[in-house]
């Protein structure tokens, strides 16, 4: 893919030039309503608009170039991610797959219900996938991964989700970024938990509890159920 097709999608994905447009529209407005207002308020509407039209000119290239890295909605400022490449990936199928051949690696998707562990995708270039979990899961940048990422700072085997018996466990293997469980970075295998949240870098994994896995009693359990008791 030529180096002109590549800004082309990515200005297009970063919706650069929507922002650009609105960016416009605002200061026309500013302009029209300093037009409008000026006799009534009292002020130079010919110096006013000619400060509003250089702040504006000013602002411009800078707005463009944040409108690249962020984007600015009624929920708030959000980071945009960073470039993506497109490639073919053989990951595993997701739950919701409706392809009648075989998922490129593993076998094919069953009903959610049948799942010890489910994993669901919150963040980046598979956000809002959910995979069923009923062996060892590689992640990373490598299309030879179960789950593939095609990010730049991701490692080519980034982590693992192990299976061990009734337990999910993640283990870092040996990334340059590290991987992180709840906002800390883990060292060795980790187990966990339902609703835990698996970060690597921008790319963010919800652990879910399928209807499957047998539900032992915890220690929240046990305790509430000892106050009760007493």
């Amino acid at each position: 893919m030529s180096s002109f097709k590549v800004l082309r999608r990515e200005i297009q994905r970063r919706k650069v030039i929507r922002a650009c447009i609105v960016y416009l529209v605002v200061c026309w407005t500013l302009l029209q309503v300093t037009d409008i207002t000026g006799n009534s308020l009292g002020f130079d509407k010919v110096l006013v608009s000619r400060i509003l039209i250089a702040i504006g000119v000013a602002g411009f290239p800078f707005f463009a170039v944040f409108s690249w890295f962020y984007s600015v909605s009624t929920s708030g400022i959000t980071r945009i991610p960073p470039f993506v490449e497109r490639r073919i990936l053989r990951n595993i199928a997701p739950l919701d797959d409706r392809r009648k051949e075989a998922p490129p690696r593993g076998n094919p998707a069953r009903p959610e219900a049948t799942y010890s562990w489910v994993l669901e995708i919150e963040s980046g270039p598979l956000a809002g996938q959910r995979y069923g979990v009923d062996a060892d899961i590689v992640i990373g940048r490598s299309t030879d991964c179960d789950l593939t990422f095609p990010v730049t700072q991701i490692s080519r085997q980034h982590a693992r989700f192990i299976v061990d018996g009734d337990y999910l466990l993640i283990e870092d293997l040996g990334s340059s970024n590290g991987t992180k469980v709840n906002g800390n970075r883990i060292s060795a295998p980790v187990k966990l938990n339902h609703q835990d949240k698996v970060e690597i870098l921008d790319v963010i994994i919800r652990v879910k509890e399928g209807l499957a896995r047998p539900r032992a009693l915890d220690s929240t359990v046990w305790r509430d159920a000892t106050v009760l008791k007493q």
